[in-house]
């Protein structure tokens, strides 16, 4: 079994791999179900036909932002509009099941998605967007300082005490 992020499935096509991610989307359908699972790289859909296993109960009790880990083997399918790849699962293992339902949603205000800033960046890529913007900035001027031979320090935050 290879462990593998979602963007290297490509790559793996026809082999059996396991992935580990949030359950983003979930379509429980009556003959098929339909799971789109997402890691930091990508998505990618696991397709299972119901066969009464457990897996097929393993699928069914999944609730939105669920943490999970599906090994499976990867098939290439041009009708999946992600990437035109899927997953055709082994083994389901739900890590964490999420609360349902979730705190924010797409109508939520900007306040309460402050409040949930972690889960409003995994589900929103203009969230992160602004995140990986400041990360590449942040890497620009440390690559330019260490050129310059500038030493990096990290002073301490926390204090026992009131300053």
């Amino acid at each position: 079994m290879i462990r593998t992020t979602i963007d290297g499935l490509r790559d793996r096509a026809g082999e059996t791999v396991t992935i580990a991610g949030w359950a983003q989307t979930l379509r429980l359908q009556r003959a098929m179900q339909f799971v789109v699972v997402r890691d930091h790289t990508g998505t990618v859909q696991v397709t299972h036909r119901r066969d009464g296993t457990a897996l097929e109960s393993a699928l069914d009790g999944l609730t939105v932002e669920s943490a999970v880990r599906v090994t499976g083997r990867v098939q290439a399918n041009p009708v999946v509009s992600l990437g035109g790849l899927e997953l055709i699962p082994e083994t389901v293992t739900v890590e964490n099941r999420a609360r349902a339902p979730l705190p924010i949603d797409d109508r939520t205000g900007p306040e309460t998605r402050l409040d949930w800033r972690f889960l409003d960046m995994r589900r929103r890529p203009a969230a992160r967007l602004v995140f990986e913007v400041q990360t590449t900035a942040e890497r620009a001027m440390r690559q330019f300082a260490f050129a310059e031979g500038c030493t990096e320090m990290h002073t301490p935050k926390l204090m026992g005490t009131p300053s």
